[in-house]
């Protein structure tokens, strides 16, 4: 069984042996994937159907091992859960897995980092010409560029709000400092309305990409 000690780490001991013996670090990353996708399969694993899961697995593993482990080392530890961090990697990697194999050219899919039960369903099911799939690309790169200017807990919460993850598990994900509910809904509003104010700055206002109905 797996200890769920493991996933409040925000430095597992594998990343100190990622030059120094990268077999077992190999060894030891898959393992802790595999425990990380047994206990809190992000939404978009969940979703995958089953004959599925095994080719996945297959890229995810590659993603994070490839280049000498490049993926692994861009990890940066400021204090928050490596699993937390790993969730949205995860996530990432399975939208574009998704992405190559499921989705029609003529939709353009959300990125997590908007709340999908505000976005997602206008986006999925919108139509596009040339015109509009090339403004809604600008607005997502706005989006990633407005992302990356935000605190790092905010950036995890909402990557993992935009997956759906429940308020339990986002806690065990991002340690005890989240202890509660009201704090994990009070900050993920926080991070929401810094997301929006920094498009704003940026001269990007959401609620006038999308319609009211």
């Amino acid at each position: 069984m797996t200890n769920p000690g493991i996933f409040a780490q925000s430095w597992p001991g594998f990343l100190d042996r990622l030059d120094s013996d990268p077999h077992m670090a190999a060894e030891e990353c898959y393992n802790f994937v595999l425990h990380l996708l047994s206990s809190w399969p992000p939404t978009c694993y969940r979703a995958l159907p089953d004959e599925d899961k095994k080719e996945f697995l297959h890229e995810l593993i590659i993603s994070l091992l490839e280049n000498q482990f490049k993926k692994l080392k861009s990890y940066v530890d400021r204090g928050l859960p490596f699993s937390a961090w790993l969730t949205v990697v995860i996530s990432n990697k399975c939208r574009d897995f998704q992405r190559s194999k499921y989705r029609e050219k003529s939709t353009v899919l959300i990125p997590s980092v908007i709340d999908a039960s505000e976005y997602a369903d206008q986006l999925h099911s919108k139509e596009l010409t040339p015109f509009e799939k090339t403004a809604y690309q600008t607005l997502l790169a706005a989006v990633k560029t407005a992302m990356a200017a935000l605190p790092e807990h905010c950036r995890l919460m909402l990557e993992m709000a935009a997956e759906e993850t429940s308020f339990a598990d986002m806690q065990k994900l991002l340690g005890p400092q989240w202890n509660d509910t009201k704090k994990i809904y009070d900050d993920l509003r926080y991070c929401r309305k810094r997301l929006k104010e920094t498009l704003a700055n940026n001269g990007v206002n959401l609620n006038e990409w999308f319609d009211a109905t």
